[in-house]
């Protein structure tokens, strides 16, 4: 990369205060807000954004996209105008050619790094230091007091040699981590595909309805009953049960379009995002279709995540890096 090519480069870039995770200029030389010192100055970090992009490290997918302000539409780097409204996109968003960010003074061996969400700007990171961590809304090491679905103590995390073990630390909306290709889940089972979270169950019961549930002995009078295998709740904001799919077959798809479930206004679901598939009386697979931005199931017990996994603690989706 040329000179100017790496000033333009520099220009872009922000650094993130390892203390308050504040994002700020690379021209200062010490965090604006909690005025700690940024560990080497300007030339450090400038030489770290010259060593990472001769690097000819690949951008994050995540960055491919801006998010329209009228709409929330994610409209890919090259484009003029948002897909879903027609909103302009800014000119200097045009061309989204941007880094990951790495404090190269940090020395923490695992770190969190947000993706999206409520709470911190994409790229911010949070350390995990060398000791359990816990994550919530008030009083625990890594606060997320802006995001409603966060409970008060959320999700324990422990750092391990080369794994980040992660658990359910009472919360009401539970973790969800990123599969990889598939899982095997049962009933009961939580995931997401999209925007979407579903809950896995079992069929309904025909002997269990009362054909004469009226008091003069006539039949209740309702669609035919049609044996299913399964079914797929769509669970919505508070808790309640939305969309219900009774399975007839053992294979079923959800995504965008032309799927047995289908949702074409979830700017975050593929066209063919993901399937359940039976593989016996009370198992399943749940299965990512190589989609854009994954499906992830609620974890159930303590799960064991690698470098690059990624993680959803409300409404927070961050990725797991390790080593310095």
């Amino acid at each position: 990369m040329s000179g100017k090519g790496l000033e333009a480069w520099q220009s872009r870039l922000s650094a993130v205060c390892g203390h308050c995770h504040t994002a700020f200029g690379l021209e200062a030389s010490a965090c604006p807000r909690c005025q700690t010192p940024l560990g080497g100055g300007v030339a450090a970090w400038k030489a770290a954004a010259d060593r990472h992009l001769l690097a000819g490290n690949t951008i994050m997918e995540q960055a491919r996209y801006f998010v329209c302000r009228s709409c929330g539409a994610a409209v890919p780097s090259g484009h003029k105008y948002c897909g879903g409204c027609g909103a302009p996109v800014p000119e200097a968003r045009q061309s989204l050619d941007v880094t990951p960010w790495v404090d190269p003074s940090a020395s923490a061996p695992a770190r969190l790094v947000v993706i999206r969400g409520v709470q911190h700007p994409s790229g911010t990171q949070l350390d995990l230091g060398r000791q359990d961590v816990l994550i919530g809304r008030s009083g625990t090491d890594i606060v997320f007091d802006k995001d409603p679905w966060v409970s008060a103590r959320h999700a324990a995390l422990r750092v391990e040699k080369d794994r980040v073990a992660v658990r359910d630390a009472g919360s009401i909306n539970g973790i969800y981590v990123r599969i990889k290709k598939e899982v095997e889940v049962g009933f009961g089972a939580h995931f997401i595909c999209g925007q979407q979270v579903f809950r896995l169950d079992a069929p309904p019961n025909a002997s269990a309805v009362d054909p004469n549930p009226s008091s003069d002995d006539a039949s209740f009078f309702a669609s035919p009953f049609a044996a299913s295998s399964f079914r797929l709740v769509q669970v919505l904001e508070g808790g309640a049960d939305g969309l219900e799919y009774c399975c007839r077959k053992a294979r079923v798809s959800i995504g965008r379009e032309e799927c047995d479930v289908n949702f074409p206004d979830d700017i975050f679901i593929s066209g063919k995002h993901g399937t359940i598939e039976q593989r016996g009386a009370e198992r399943f697979a749940l299965i990512d279709n190589d989609s854009r931005n994954g499906t992830f199931v609620r974890i159930a017990a303590e799960e064991s995540l690698g470098n690059g996994d990624y993680l959803f603690v409300g409404h927070q989706l961050m990725r797991v890096e390790l080593g310095a």
